[in-house]
C-alpha cells in the first residue's frame, strides 16, 4: 500500500500526516470533533459536505465509519447517558449518522 502525503485541513492546513492510501490521518480526533459539531447542529449539508471532503482525500469508507463515525456516535452517546445533552439534540445527531452510514 503506498503512501500519500495529506494535509489536515482540519488542523488549519499547516500539518502534514504520512499514511497509508486510505487510512484516517492522525489526527483524526479533529474530524471526530469536527464531525460531532456538525451533527449536533443538525446541518445535513455540511454533514455530506464532511463526508465528500473526507472521502475525496482518500479516506475509504470504512476507515470512516469505523475511525470517525463510530468514535463520534460514542461521544454522542456518552454525552446524552451523563445529560449534557438535549434528547432533542441527541435524536437529531443520531438520525443523521444514520443515514450517513446506510
Amino acid at each position: 500500500m503506498g503512501i500519500e502525503r495529506l494535509t489536515d485541513e482540519a488542523a488549519g492546513g499547516h500539518a502534514e500526516t504520512s499514511m497509508p492510501a486510505g487510512e484516517i490521518p492522525v489526527s483524526h480526533e479533529l474530524l471526530v470533533e469536527r464531525l460531532f459539531d456538525t451533527l449536533v447542529s443538525g446541518d445535513r449539508q455540511a454533514v455530506r459536505s464532511f463526508v465528500q471532503e473526507t472521502t475525496s482525500r482518500g479516506v475509504k469508507a470504512e476507515a470512516l465509519i469505523s475511525e470517525v463515525f463510530w468514535p463520534a456516535y460514542n461521544l454522542i452517546d456518552s454525552m446524552h447517558r451523563k445529560d449534557q445533552m438535549t434528547t432533542i439534540a441527541h435524536h437529531m445527531a443520531t438520525r443523521l449518522l444514520r443515514v450517513l452510514a446506510d
